[in-house]
């Protein structure tokens, strides 16, 4: 249980590096998520307040922490202190990109560092099987399995059978006796360390797969015709094109991509699209009073 333990928190440790690294970013992501799940859950009747009140309530509130943190006009754009704060925003835009990707390094290395231990655990083999020493244990698992033997591996480290000394005490004497005996445990925590060596080797093959793709969104990312593809795709109503063109260029930066990708996986793709919408008509119509 010790090393079972040992190995969870090592699990663990990427999770603590994430958590801390959205505790200090510039968006309170917990907040966003939970406002999120809000537009789509059941309202609270005993408030008395209309649905319609609540949902705008949480797409403004959406709207202030998703958009003023990254908002530069375009008319003060043209001096040297703007100029430069500008450039170290979009500099330090990607903050959630990169430790989001430094996680799935951690994940990685964890995995593989886990993976190695296990093979030392398993694969070491008693010095009675020294012939068969070469031979990877998963194969000589897949062959014990299809002969039809019970027994998984023989290994140094979960011996399955070892001797026992018992007594038996009769009215003249004691009668002591060696036994070859059977240790089911070690059995047990084998069959289990086998199992979590192939899954660890799936969760290997899954994070980079992860890894790479975000790679390929990073890369399509960069190209300007993209982003715009991006955000008229989450548009159901048609919208100016310069205005779409402003906002992708004053307001989608690495962070808030990486902020719509989130809410899409773990609230729905409609979240996005109702945010983006809400953006533009109230864009629409500040345009209209102002005029």
């Amino acid at each position: 249980p010790w090393i079972f333990g040992l190995q969870a928190i090592c699990f663990y440790l990427p999770k603590l590096f994430w958590q801390f690294s959205l505790h200090h970013s510039d968006y309170n992501v917990s907040g966003i998520l939970k406002s999120t799940n809000k537009l789509y859950s059941l309202p609270d009747f005993a408030k008395k307040k209309i649905p319609a009140k609540l949902r705008d309530d949480q797409l403004s509130y959406l709207h202030s922490h998703l958009f003023s943190k990254n908002f530069i006009p375009v008319t003060t754009r043209t001096t040297t202190t703007t100029n430069k704060k500008h450039f170290f925003r979009q500099r330090h835009s990607c903050y959630f990109l990169i430790f989001y990707l430094i996680t799935k390094c951690l994940y990685l290395a964890n995995l593989g560092v886990q993976v190695f231990i296990i093979h030392l655990i398993i694969g070491s083999r008693n010095s009675v099987y020294s012939d068969i020493k070469s031979k990877h244990f998963l194969s000589e698992f897949n062959q014990k399995i299809k002969s039809g033997i019970s027994e998984l591996i023989d290994t140094s480290s979960f011996p399955k059978r070892t001797l026992c000394d018992f007594t038996f005490r009769e009215l003249a004497s004691n009668h002591y006796y060696t036994v070859e005996c059977i240790l089911p445990l070690n059995i047990l925590v084998e069959k289990i360390y086998v199992f979590l060596y192939v899954w660890f080797i799936l969760l290997i093959f899954i994070t980079l797969m992860d890894i790479v793709k975000w790679l390929f969104r990073i890369i399509r990312f960069i190209r300007e015709s993209f982003r715009l593809r991006y955000i008229e795709h989450h548009l159901i109503n048609r919208h100016d094109p310069n205005q779409i063109q402003t906002f992708v260029r004053q307001h989608l930066n690495w962070d808030t991509y990486f902020l719509f990708k989130l809410l899409s996986k773990n609230v729905s793709t409609y979240a996005v699209v109702d945010i983006l919408g809400y953006y533009f008509e109230t864009q629409k119509n500040r345009k209209t009073k102002e005029n």
